[in-house]
């Protein structure tokens, strides 16, 4: 494609972003640090992360293990991996946060 002086039109490639910025409107402190943003850095997860939540559900007496995507307690442990957090500090979370935290990492799967 060229423009009106005849030079090729340049098309910058943006890259794909697989991180996500959760603002927490109600902060808790974890681990004596008060906590008013969580990153989600997907661009870490792999295969062998989803077969090891399966098989932490599994072992801890969910039968059917990460079953679905709206599975809540996977979804959990995923957005967990994600932060770099413990799954229990991220039900520390005010429900409103917790519900945004989970539902940025549902839709990340979703939306792939």
């Amino acid at each position: 494609m060229k423009v009106e002086n005849n030079e090729p039109l340049k098309v910058e490639k943006k890259e794909k972003s697989y991180e996500s910025y959760v603002s927490i409107k109600h902060p808790v402190e974890i681990n004596g640090v008060l906590l008013s943003s969580i990153k989600l850095d997907f661009s870490k997860l792999t295969g062998d992360t989803v077969l090891k939540v399966d098989e932490e559900l599994r072992d801890e007496g969910f039968p059917t293990g990460f079953d679905n995507i709206w599975n809540q307690q996977a979804i959990l442990k995923i957005a967990a991996r994600a932060a770099g957090m413990l799954t229990e500090d991220l039900r520390k979370l005010h429900a409103g946060d917790f519900m945004e935290v989970t539902f940025r990492t549902r839709n990340f799967f979703i939306g792939w």
